[in-house]
């Protein structure tokens, strides 16, 4: 069944994002992982403590999904894009080719170290898409 969430990321200061968004909605921080966690890490200390990914959810439904930039900084817009997750491959493909039409790919499609089919678009709307198929 597909389904989306959003994905809010941050110019360094996820951490406290984190911290602010879990009492503000009394939501439970289910997942936080550093960029220092990551398979082949090559950055310096100060990259190594920002949230390469964290989950954000409420009685077990997962509400938000949030990160550093990994360069640190966050293109004004660029801060909210949906995630959007697919139940196969061609599913990914269309939309991703439609998403495509008349927008901005910054991703191809890709297998990523974590399972998943990905890749990221900006739509023609400025819509910033992050698709999933997990494999």
């Amino acid at each position: 069944m597909a389904r989306t969430i959003s994905y809010l990321t941050f110019s360094g200061n996820a951490n406290e994002a984190l911290d602010f968004y879990q009492a503000a909605f009394d939501i439970e921080v289910t997942m936080r992982n550093l960029y220092k966690m990551l398979p082949n890490f090559s950055g310096d200390e100060a990259q190594g403590e920002l949230v390469a990914h964290a989950r954000l959810a409420k009685d077990s439904v997962e509400l938000f999904y949030v990160s550093d930039a990994p360069n640190g900084e966050v293109v004004s817009g660029d801060q909210v894009s949906v995630t959007y997750f697919v139940d196969n491959k061609e599913a990914l493909e269309k939309a991703f080719t439609s998403l495509s039409k008349n927008g901005v790919v910054k991703m191809e499609i890709q297998e990523t170290g974590w399972g998943v089919s990905y890749a990221e678009v900006t739509d023609q709307f400025g819509v910033n898409w992050k698709l999933n198929f997990q494999v």
